[in-house]
């Protein structure tokens, strides 16, 4: 039997989910779905608005036969970080099928630029920037330009391609398969499908957002719902309390200085990343 994964984060489940389950089940009728989610704390380190069980719970009534939670070392990293793990265990669970959503829904370029990156001639292009000290994440955007001719900068489009780059590494016997996104990731603008930053943002600013979820996502939300802020007060204490910050991952001796001399002047979560932010460190790495 067909086994077809999709890799999500449903924070929270949204009219675009529901129209990509009803796309797979029409592609692929009579084949087993497994998802593979993130749990309570997503990419970026930001809490999942719903919690992971009812996330779940969501998730299995919508039609999914199987649920598997991303462990959280792997579902708070890089999209590439995300995809090793998430293509781990589909590969594991031997499915055959991927299907994600793409707003380039081009899998045939998506996967030729998936092979340049895995070559030798990225990685001699990557060390060029290096050598002449330009930091690593910006070495490997520039090198991805001059192989990238159409322009790959839609998060889903870039995560599409990590998936890609991990099937092809780990020699997993799965297809990828894109369905169209029919919104923009970075739009703001509420309708009946809408990004999953709208209807989060609009939920924080008490507007009405009945027309971009579900009944049993408004139900879970209205019960308990988790936001980053709520968090705040406990991160201050641990970067105050803590006397080396180099303990957690990623955290270099600048970055643990800096954190500690603007945690001072921080009294929510979005000035301390806009108050540490610099060129050097972004708002994504924060």
């Amino acid at each position: 039997m067909n086994k077809v994964g999709i890799i999500c984060e449903y924070n929270p489940f949204h009219n675009g989910h529901i129209y990509h389950l009803k796309q797979v089940k029409e592609l692929y009728p009579d084949s087993i779905i497994i998802l593979i989610m993130s749990g309570n704390f997503t990419q970026r380190g930001i809490p999942s608005i719903i919690d992971k069980w009812d996330k779940t719970e969501i998730a299995l009534k919508y039609g999914i036969d199987l649920v598997i939670e991303l462990p959280f070392v792997y579902a708070t990293q890089s999209a590439d970080i995300f995809a090793k793990g998430s293509i781990k265990i589909l590969k594991e669970l031997k499915a055959n099928t991927l299907v994600f959503g793409s707003e380039l829904n081009d899998t045939k370029y998506l996967e030729e630029l998936a092979n340049i990156q895995l070559s030798n001639e990225y990685e001699e292009e990557v060390k060029k920037y290096i050598n002449s000290e330009i930091n690593y994440p910006t070495a490997l955007n520039l090198a991805f330009k001059k192989f990238n001719k159409i322009g790959l900068n839609n998060p889903n489009d870039l995560l599409a391609l990590s998936y890609i780059k991990e099937i092809k590494k780990q020699n997993a016997n799965i297809t990828p398969v894109s369905i169209k996104r029919t919104n923009s990731y970075h739009s703001l603008k509420l309708e009946n499908i809408s990004s999953a930053t709208s209807i989060r943002n609009a939920f924080i600013e008490n507007k009405d957002i009945k027309a971009t979820v579900p009944k049993e996502t408004l139900d879970k939300l209205n019960k308990e719902s988790y936001l980053i802020n709520d968090y705040f007060p406990i991160l201050k204490y641990k970067v105050l309390s803590e006397n080396n910050l180099n303990i957690y991952q990623t955290v270099t001796d600048d970055l643990a200085i800096r954190l500690k001399k603007e945690i001072y002047n921080s009294n929510s979560w979005e000035e301390l990343v806009n108050n540490i932010k610099t060129k050097h460190y972004t708002y994504n790495r924060i």
